[in-house]
Order: C-alpha cells, then structure tokens, then sequence
C-alpha cells in the first residue's frame, strides 16, 4: 500500500461511518489532524497511529506495517497501547459530535430567524 492508498483508506473509513473530518477528530480527541492525516500534509505519530487501529479495532502492529504507511515526528517512540479506548466508545464520540453539529446549526438557523433574517417560509 502506497501512501496514497493510506490516506484513500483513512479516507474510505471515514466516509463507511459518515463523518466529517472534523468530527473524526473530535472523537479522537484532536484537532486538525484527521484532516492532515488524510491529505498527506502531516503523517501520525505513534500515538496517532493507536488512535488510528483502536477506533477501526485493527491490531495496531498490522497499520504499522502497511506498506507506505510512514508515521510522523514522533514515531521513534513505541508505540503505546497500554490503554486502548473501547472501539464503540470511539464511535459513540463520532455520533455525539454530529449531533452536536446538528444541535449547533438548529440553534444558528433559530437566532437567525428571531432577528429577521430568516426570510419567508
């Protein structure tokens, strides 16, 4: 696997549960990075690649060893996988960030209205 077929897997994963990356991020704990990970800007580091198979709920030595697979500034460091988060707990966090966002947008769409912006419906 090249390192574009990494970041087109990140990417494939993401979009099977429907996710931004935005909200990827947000259930990892991050910011930014999802979205680095996958455009290539950035790589994961060792943590980052934990993150990375606990949420998938792939043993993290095989998306280490994925070919084009390269990790980021930190991944001199071992790899830890003391305490791995529960895969549906990771997931849970992916669904309540879109609800979040759901919630948000009904909000802003509401103080719209109330000030005479939201036109005629």
């Amino acid at each position: 696997m090249s390192a574009e077929q990494f970041r087109n897997w990140l990417r494939a994963k993401r979009e099977e549960l429907g996710a931004t990356r935005r909200q990827m991020d947000q259930a990892l704990g991050r910011v930014k990075s999802w979205g680095n990970w996958e455009l290539g800007a950035t790589h994961p580091n060792a943590e980052g690649m934990r993150d990375i198979a606990n949420f998938f709920g792939i043993p993290v030595q095989d998306l280490v060893k994925m070919p084009g697979v390269r990790a980021g500034k930190s991944a001199s460091s071992p790899v830890a996988i003391d305490a791995p988060a529960p895969v549906e707990e990771l997931r849970d966090k992916v669904a309540i960030a879109k609800q979040e966002e759901m919630l948000f947008q009904m909000l802003l769409e509401r103080a719209w209205k109330r000030r005479g912006g939201g036109g005629a419906d």
